[in-house]
């Protein structure tokens, strides 16, 4: 994910973001739920179903998550995240993304 920031693709950066976070919930699913994890990509729906208890900033930034993966599949989406407030963009999502993911490797850690 890094990498590809470097790169100036901030989109597909997200993108993987937003897939390491869905993985980390799935995982946290499958301890909760054993074989049932759900077959779905919406990160708050995920962290739910995981009995995790989230805070109101935590909600909004994995329900932004989740609209931002969806739209960073079509075309009209990336352009927007081009060029210098695309990456200012990109920059405040990549921290929120390391945040979750940091507090989720601890909750697989407990």
């Amino acid at each position: 994910m890094q990498r590809i920031f470097s790169a100036g693709e901030y989109a597909w950066a997200l993108f993987l973001g937003h897939l390491a976070i869905e993985k980390l919930l799935k995982a946290c699913c499958a301890r909760q739920l054993g074989s049932n994890v759900p077959k779905i990509h919406d990160l708050t729906r995920l962290a739910k179903r995981a009995g995790l208890s989230l805070t109101a900033e935590q909600e909004d930034c994995l329900d932004r998550l989740t609209m931002l993966q969806v739209n960073v599949r079509y075309h009209e989406e990336r352009v927007v995240l081009r060029g210098r407030a695309g990456k200012m963009v990109a920059k405040r999502y990549m921290k929120e993304i390391a945040e979750i993911r940091e507090w989720l490797v601890g909750v697989l850690s407990e």
